[in-house]
């Protein structure tokens, strides 16, 4: 029943959503549940299920619905304060891991826009050895942020260093980093085949309408890290893939050189 009625507004994954929200709100496995099919719930639990099952819907995202979202094999809480984690992004931690790879002198990496922390948690939890910082321009964001990492047994303090700024512009002028990571809102509002579940995320993590070809905070984050690069580092961005040439060109004005690129992310160097 609860199948069928996400399948009649067009939800592309109706059982599979339906199943994780009835596990999530009963606290029961999938696994369980598929096995009790004939298992009755209280009228509460269900009054309450038949809510869940409403906004999702409603193209309500099922990750704010359940309160998690995976990424690189890890549950991270998220809420409306942030963005939902995508699998896309892994991108970014799999071209750090290859730098890291091929450039042992790492030491430092700061994830800019932080959001639910997925980026400076994983990669903290994946090379202990670094000095991670994140920043955010919310503070909603940051507690979420700091939420996560003592969910993975992070102190947001000392293994993590959480600051609030906009971009870097809130860091000591004279703080430099090995590598920064980023990413920042670079979605166009009027795209045509925008999802209807972006209207429940934060605008402020999605949207850039500073410039016609949303990349404007991209850009400013390029142009502060000429100073907060140490000599030769690294810029690893996400954004989207027709939008790779246009920051490609801007990057190469401001003194950085192409490392590589996939769909959705690109590795940079300062050549200072």
């Amino acid at each position: 029943m609860s199948t069928q009625a996400l399948q009649a507004t067009n939800i592309s994954t109706a059982r599979l959503d339906s199943e994780l929200l009835l596990s999530s709100h009963l606290g029961l496995s999938r696994e369980w549940l598929l096995a009790h099919g004939d298992a009755e719930i209280a009228e509460s639990q269900w009054n309450e299920l038949c809510q869940l099952l409403y906004l999702r819907s409603q193209h309500c995202p099922l990750a704010y619905l359940i309160g998690y979202k995976e990424f690189y094999g890890r549950n991270f809480q998220v809420n409306h304060h942030v963005l939902i984690p995508r699998p896309e992004s892994e991108q970014i931690i799999e071209q750090l891991n290859l730098l890291l790879q091929t450039d042992d002198s790492t030491k430092t990496v700061i994830d800019v826009g932080t959001g639910s922390g997925c980026l400076a948690i994983t990669v903290k939890l994946e090379h202990p050895e670094l000095a991670v910082w994140a920043t955010d321009i919310s503070q909603l964001a940051l507690s979420v942020a700091r939420n996560n990492a003592k969910n993975f047994g992070l102190d947001p303090d000392g293994d993590l260093h959480l600051t609030k700024s906009d971009l870097l512009s809130n860091l000591p002028s004279q703080q430099q980093f090995d590598i920064i990571v980023a990413n920042l809102p670079y979605v166009n509002r009027y795209w045509s085949w925008l999802s209807p579940e972006l209207a429940y995320e934060p605008g402020l993590a999605l949207y850039d309408d500073s410039d016609s070809d949303s990349l404007g905070l991209i850009k400013q984050l390029i142009i502060q890290s000429t100073h907060h690069l140490r000599p030769h580092g690294y810029l690893i961005l996400e954004m989207d893939q027709q939008q790779v040439s246009t920051l490609i060109d801007f990057a190469q004005q401001h003194h950085f050189k192409l490392v590589s690129r996939l769909p959705y992310t690109i590795t940079l160097q300062h050549k200072d």
